[in-house]
């Protein structure tokens, strides 16, 4: 099989991939790197941040994950940054803040998962993280308050009325275990 994560300095472009082609990439992805040296140092903050905030995991992560700059991918090239390369960069898209967030809850021994929202088309447009059933989107769907359109939660579709009231609700879901 060949290995996933790039050299150094490097990322996998997928080119115009699939989400189907991204989601396996992703998980080959979090698989080589979540013992590595940069996803080490990001679980010492998320423990840090825990031991003095008494936030849960998955809210430690999402904060650290929202200190980085958020970026509109390509639509013609899909990249899968390794966690390595993206706190080198300092800038990530959906894709990139579910494979560092997975990579640290693995890590740490706790239950990670993403899932793939897909609003329209055939295909899926978004990926989130989620961590023991909780999703941990960095990229909500918000309101101009700042507050979400929903409460999320996995392997969940809201009802038709909010469909109707709000654009950025997914109306189908895959998930993947990692």
């Amino acid at each position: 099989m060949r290995k996933l994560t790039p050299g150094p300095g490097r990322y996998n472009d997928l080119g115009p991939a699939s989400s189907e082609k991204t989601a396996e990439t992703m998980r080959g992805v979090i698989a080589e790197n979540y013992q590595s040296p940069a996803v080490e140092q990001v679980q010492c903050i998320v423990e840090m941040i825990q031991a003095k905030s008494g936030w849960d995991i998955p809210q430690c992560l999402q904060w650290v994950a929202s200190k980085l700059a958020y970026y509109e991918p390509d639509t013609m090239h899909q990249t899968v940054r390794t966690p390595a390369r993206l706190l080198k960069d300092k800038r990530a898209n959906c894709v990139d803040y579910t494979v560092l967030i997975c990579c640290v809850a693995k890590r740490m021994g706790l239950n990670a998962a993403f899932e793939l929202a897909g609003y329209s088309g055939p295909d899926f447009q978004h990926v989130y993280p989620v961590i023991n059933g909780v999703v941990v989107d960095v990229v909500p769907d918000q309101m101009r308050d700042g507050s979400e359109f929903f409460v999320r939660r996995s392997n969940f579709l809201p009802k038709l009325g909010a469909l109707k009231r709000h654009k950025a609700v997914p109306i189908r879901t895959k998930l993947y275990q990692v």
